[in-house]
């Protein structure tokens, strides 16, 4: 796990201070940061699908997964799945084939997060 260090010279990870620990540098404590949260960020199908038709991609993800050359792995866990996974290989393959951002995908995983069903 990494931490940094705040203006103080106290090193932090969330809310925790662990005096000693070696400091990393604020690029490596950032990209840290949001390794952590990109690793907790999961939706259902539901707000994922929601996520998708807000920022206007549904029409393209629903394409993509129509074509058979889209892996059949690909295609079932998308039809399939109880959870999407931000860091998962299918949601990661849409990001790629969609060509976002991570910060676009994180948008869009917080605004799934909060569809209420």
């Amino acid at each position: 796990m990494n931490y940094w260090r705040d203006s103080n010279g106290a090193i932090y990870w969330g809310d925790r201070v662990h005096p000693g620990d070696e400091p990393a540098s604020q690029a490596d404590g950032e990209q840290a940061r949001l390794q952590y949260e990109r690793e907790r960020m999961v939706v259902s199908p539901y707000q994922g699908l929601s996520a998708l038709e807000h920022f206007g991609h549904l029409e393209a993800v629903e394409t993509m997964m129509a074509d058979p050359e889209t892996p059949w792995q690909t295609r079932t866990a998308y039809q399939r799945a109880g959870e999407w996974r931000r860091l998962s290989p299918m949601v990661m393959g849409m990001i790629a084939k969609l060509e976002l951002t991570d910060e676009q995908a994180d948008a869009m995983f917080a605004y799934g997060a909060q569809v209420v069903l």
